[in-house]
């Protein structure tokens, strides 16, 4: 977003910057480490961290390392807490997770990445602990890329130009084209998978949730274990189908589903 207007707050938007900085492959961090991944100079970075630290956002280890504290998370379970499709999501996602076995995510789209607004976990497949407010790269879930895929045709371009494409497991897709390929198979479906491309042990589907004007404005998604039999991915597959459809019509959509939006985008 582009700094502009005689009311923007410049110091406020990097202290915000600096806290967008903080993820779960990225969970603690030294100035050093702030500096490189918002490019600030220290100085500023170590201004911003002294004032998040008094006032209780940010915590700070033996090893000088700096991470967030209870009391950032508590603003992320307020926003999720307050949400109506959150709301409207939680007794239906939580019965689908128990009765498939299966961990269930409600996630939407922040720019690169996607942020967890409920998730019901029966089994965990990455090292560090996902939950409510956590962020992962969108480029490599299923719950990403179905939202990159809905996206208008100049966003879409631009925000792919724009990824940094990091190998988390030997199945991560890393090529821009390949991805692209893979958005657009993915739009052709309006479904979306990953498969081992975020975790070795994950294998993860996606169906998108649409609102009254036709829009995608969240993903779910539905995370196995890999060696699933392919009968019982088809039973969750089209559970998740289910699902998304019955979010997408408390959210007032009411046309043909699974769908991605009057207008996703088509890359070059």
């Amino acid at each position: 977003m582009a700094e502009t207007g005689r009311l923007f707050v410049k110091s406020l938007a990097k202290g915000m910057r600096l806290l967008e900085a903080f993820s779960p492959r990225r969970p603690r961090l030294t100035l050093t480490e702030l500096a490189g991944v918002t490019g600030m100079n220290l100085a500023t970075v170590q201004r911003l961290t002294h004032t998040l630290v008094t006032l209780d956002y940010l915590g700070r280890d033996r090893h000088k390392r700096f991470f967030l504290s209870p009391r950032v998370l508590a603003l992320g379970q307020a926003f999720s807490g307050g949400s109506d499709l959150r709301r409207m999501a939680e007794p239906l996602l939580e019965g689908f997770s128990r009765h498939q076995g299966c961990t269930v995510n409600l996630s939407v789209l922040e720019g690169h990445e996607v942020v967890i607004i409920y998730r019901h976990e029966v089994e965990r497949f990455f090292k560090f602990d996902l939950q409510e407010g956590s962020r992962l790269p969108a480029y490599c879930t299923s719950m990403g890329k179905l939202m990159l895929a809905a996206l208008p045709e100049r966003e879409l371009n631009a925000l792919v130009g724009s990824l940094k494409l990091e190998r988390l497991t030997t199945h991560t897709i890393t090529d821009r084209k390949a991805l692209k390929e893979n958005l657009a198979a993915i739009r052709r479906v309006c479904l979306a998978e990953s498969d081992r491309e975020a975790s070795l042990a994950l294998h993860s589907l996606a169906a998108p949730v649409l609102d009254s004007k036709s829009r995608v404005v969240a993903a779910i998604s539905a995370s196995l274990p890999v060696g699933v039999e392919e009968l019982n991915q088809e039973k969750v597959s089209a559970e998740l189908v289910n699902q998304g459809r019955h979010l997408s019509s408390l959210m007032g959509y009411k046309g043909p589903y699974p769908a991605l939006g009057p207008e996703p985008g088509t890359l070059h």
